[in-house]
């Protein structure tokens, strides 16, 4: 039987439920990855495990007001809008020899903008 620390619980990252699992690295160290997002999170430390087991729970709450409570929903759209665009202007161009499969970084920026979360 697996113990319940390893089970799927919500991501904390895009939300995806039963996605985020605790695993085991090859030296049996901890961490987090999400097969929806594809997110990783290293725990380096018993205050990160622990973290995991206080965190998690409130995540599920989190995701279960966003699904039943629109205004809640519509204000933590906007503190992620906000954080986007500060992460955003924050970045820097990358290098002219960065692949971006012919897109410029304007051309990313724009594109990103039209996608709706």
């Amino acid at each position: 039987m697996t113990p319940t620390i390893f089970l799927p619980r919500t991501c904390w990252f895009c939300l995806a439920l039963g996605t985020l699992a605790l695993r085991l690295d090859r030296k049996s160290k901890p961490y987090l990855g999400c097969a929806a997002c594809g997110a990783h999170a290293f725990l380096r430390t018993p205050a990160a495990l622990a973290g995991v087991a206080i965190v998690s729970p409130t995540v599920e709450q989190i995701r279960a007001a966003l699904s039943t409570n629109p205004a809640f929903a519509m204000q933590q759209q906007e503190i992620f809008m906000t954080f986007k665009r500060e992460l955003l202007a924050a970045i820097q161009p990358p290098p002219e020899s960065a692949v971006t499969n012919g897109a410029t970084y304007r051309d990313l920026l724009a594109n990103d903008k039209r996608k709706v979360v």
